[in-house]
């Protein structure tokens, strides 16, 4: 199936395409650390529209402890191998839709960035 690296998703970040994690019928991996990077160095690198994954699986832990997250992220048919964390974060807004794990902790997300709006995240069972 493969594996999405940082280029690949920093190409959608870039343009703020949705990246469709599908290939060989089944859902690619993405490290957490990918992610991270991405909302954290090279996140003046990542169009106002955000980084937008659909259909792929999130290993490693997601952990955005401490950053501040200027575009939304959202995850969209995702599975988490463990609940990402947000704590203490500032950004646009996670989402989550149709995405699962163990429970992810997006209510401990703090305020938001100046104009962003935090979207209600859900999560299919």
């Amino acid at each position: 199936m493969g594996e999405i690296d940082e280029a690949e998703l920093l190409r959608a970040g870039q343009r703020g395409a949705v990246l469709d994690g599908v290939a060989d019928g089944g859902k690619r991996i993405v490290q957490a650390a990918v992610l991270r990077r991405c909302c954290h160095e090279l996140k003046d690198q990542i169009d106002a529209r955000g980084l937008r994954l659909t259909n792929a699986v999130v290993t490693g832990g997601l952990d955005l402890t401490g950053l501040v997250v200027p575009f939304p992220l959202r995850f969209d048919g995702c599975e988490f191998d463990t609940a990402p964390v947000v704590e203490a974060s500032k950004a646009c807004g996670p989402t989550a839709a149709g995405s699962t794990s163990a429970a992810p902790r997006w209510a401990a997300w703090p305020p938001t960035a100046p104009g962003c709006t935090i979207p209600a995240a859900t999560r299919s069972a």
